[in-house]
């Protein structure tokens, strides 16, 4: 837990309304906070109605709390706070807008008596003075934050925040003389007598106005002067300030005073080692910028603070998916899930780990809670659409192409722009025109990736579907054009994407075409480069054993089927080559063996 206090010298340069900016931020991004009124003589925050509506209805605060504890009492802490009902500007949680932020404001307006407090006792340097025992009650309550408002110039108060209590000084400062040498002589104060360290000080100057460019530069280079190497952040003045305090954050949140409240609730985070969310802020950082082992540095780091934060087992999980440590990446997913089950990245994680491992039936529940949590997500309806495919095409399943179609289509109604949808919409098509004689089908298929590749025209699965509708609509008509045609979309897609781990399916769907026309020595090319990948299946066999057919080396296509039929025993097409093999081979009863079991599988 880190207690920030928030002090100036004078008042008028926008602290209290900065820390109640700063602590909606920080609580709307899963930490505890507490803000805390400790401006006994003049409050502020206590005044603010975001906090508290009736100001005047509240009944005890700090000034009746630290007053219990120089009585010898032990008051409840919880006793004293309000929990301001506030949604928060951007919380990450969907499911959790309300922001996990309490308030101890200053007391009871209608009358209390500063007298009473000895601040010569709460300062006494004890173990057991009443000030450590405030920060114990802080601490038992688990915040992670607690943000102090402090009176302005040196009082007792202020040096009750400043002194006693604080970690990181947020120092408030306006540009002019009487500020700068009250901040300067505050600021040599703290180094030499509250032991903090420079890096602790934050130094904050407001408001800057946007006219005066020349005093204000002069006045900005005064200020740095008296700073020294310190950090400082600038905070603009806005109007609206003059005439009502608003949490700029959530009701003007892209304004730059809005964006500089964000700037400065970073800079506070920074100095937390223990601030969950600023090391997953980091690791993301380090993410984008490519620099995984330091970015995988961080996760786990958060890891260890709290294994059971949601977004840090995210992240985890997918280091552990970009590192290919499967095993790993679902173990962090799931534990994602269990701490929030209504994220729905969590879940979209999830079912992009299981694809990419062939696991798509367990894929398609994640695809099924992320639809259920945002039924508007197309990403979602899209990935869904292609696990189907992929099961249907394992299974040789008609109704699950069907199914996948009328998710891609539900993809397309919600983003009509989304080129992998009419992509993948144009493959089930032609998958499903395999079972049906309809070229309507097929030439329905043409047409959306034609669409996919008008909105992205260097998208090569998009020319690669493309030339599969082709290949069929030329196998249906016998036409040698529409092979020809089809080698050139095939042709495209390699040029785009000339990654074979990524692009095996293209080559294989060229050596077919090629097959087709009698271009067998190009079509072997592409088969054995496709058996080079570590991605080939059974297609690549059964096409090259097609060719090989052709080619009269039929012990080597006898091999290629039989590795084919090994991966995938349920695909008709398989069993008609190889039974046309056995025959030539003057195996006959055998060959009937495998035509009776296409014939099974078409039915």
């Amino acid at each position: 837990m880190k207690v920030v206090t928030f002090y100036s010298f004078k008042g008028g340069v926008g602290r209290s309304l900065a820390l109640a900016n700063i602590a909606l931020l920080l609580a709307t991004h899963g930490r505890r906070v507490l803000a805390v009124d400790f401006d006994l003589e003049a409050p502020g925050l206590s005044m603010m109605s975001d906090l508290v509506p009736n100001p005047r209805e509240v009944e005890r605060g700090l000034f009746e709390y630290l007053l219990a504890l120089l009585n010898g009492e032990e008051p409840n802490l919880s006793d004293y706070l309000i929990y301001p009902k506030i949604e928060g500007p951007d919380s990450r949680d969907a499911a959790k807008r309300d922001v996990d932020l309490a308030f101890l404001p200053a007391g009871n307006l209608n009358g209390y008596d500063l007298s009473k407090l000895d601040f010569a006792r709460l300062l006494e340097d004890s173990e057991h003075n009443p000030l450590s025992q405030f920060r114990s009650a802080i601490e038992a309550l688990e915040f992670t934050y607690a943000l102090l408002d402090s009176r302005t110039g040196m009082t007792e108060i202020a040096a009750t925040c400043t002194l006693g209590l604080a970690d990181v000084v947020v120092m408030f400062s306006g540009l002019n003389d009487q500020n700068l040498q009250g901040t300067r002589w505050v600021l040599d104060m703290l180094e030499r007598e509250g032991g903090l360290r420079s890096e602790n000080i934050i130094v904050v100057f407001s408001p800057i106005p946007e006219a005066e460019e020349e005093l204000k530069s002069e006045r900005l280079q005064r200020a740095r002067e008296i700073v020294g190497n310190r950090d400082i952040l600038l905070l603009p003045y806005h109007p609206r300030l003059a005439l009502i305090e608003e949490l700029f954050v959530k009701e003007w949140k892209e304004t730059s005073l809005a964006q500089k409240y964000r700037q400065l609730a970073s800079e506070i985070s920074q100095r937390n080692p223990n601030d969950i969310e600023a090391i997953i802020a980091e690791g993301k950082r380090l993410l984008q910028d490519a620099k995984i082992d330091k970015s995988k540095e961080k996760f786990d780091k958060a890891l260890q603070i709290n294994s059971t934060d949601a977004e840090a087992n995210l992240y985890a999980g997918n280091m552990a998916h970009i590192q290919k440590r499967y095993e790993d990446a679902e173990r962090y997913y799931r534990r994602s899930i269990e701490a929030n089950e209504k994220e729905p990245e969590s879940w979209r994680s999830l079912g992009e780990l299981l694809s990419a491992q062939d696991r798509f039936e367990e894929a398609l529940d994640c695809w099924h809670h992320v639809i259920e949590l945002n039924p508007e997500d197309a990403g979602a309806h899209v990935n869904w659409g292609r696990a189907l495919g992929e099961l249907a095409r394992r299974w040789n399943d008609e109704s699950l192409f069907e199914e996948s179609i009328r998710k891609f289509r539900k993809t397309i109604e919600i983003n009509p722009n989304l080129a992998e949808a009419y992509s993948n919409l144009g493959a089930s098509l032609v998958e499903l025109a395999k079972f049906r004689n309809d070229e309507s089908l097929l030439e329905e298929a043409i047409r959306k990736c034609q669409k996919a590749i008008e909105i992205d025209p260097d998208f090569a699965g998009a020319y690669s579907n493309w030339g599969s509708a082709l290949t069929s609509l030329a196998k249906r008509r016998d036409d040698k054009s529409l092979f020809e045609e089809s080698i050139q979309k095939f042709r495209k897609a390699i040029e785009i994407n000339v990654n074979l781990e990524e692009a095996y399916l293209f080559h294989i769907n060229l050596a077919y075409a090629l097959i087709q026309i009698g271009e067998y020595e190009e079509a072997e090319e592409h088969c054995l480069r496709t058996l080079k990948s570590k991605k080939y299946g059974f297609v690549t066999h059964n096409t090259y054993g097609e060719l090989l057919l052709k080619m009269g080396r039929l012990e080597e296509a006898e091999k290629h089927f039989l590795s084919s039929l090994e991966l995938k025993e349920d695909e008709p097409e398989t069993h008609e080559h190889y039974a046309q093999l056995l025959c030539q081979m003057g195996r006959s009863e055998k060959a009937e063996v495998h035509e009776r079991r296409a014939q099974e599988l078409r039915k």
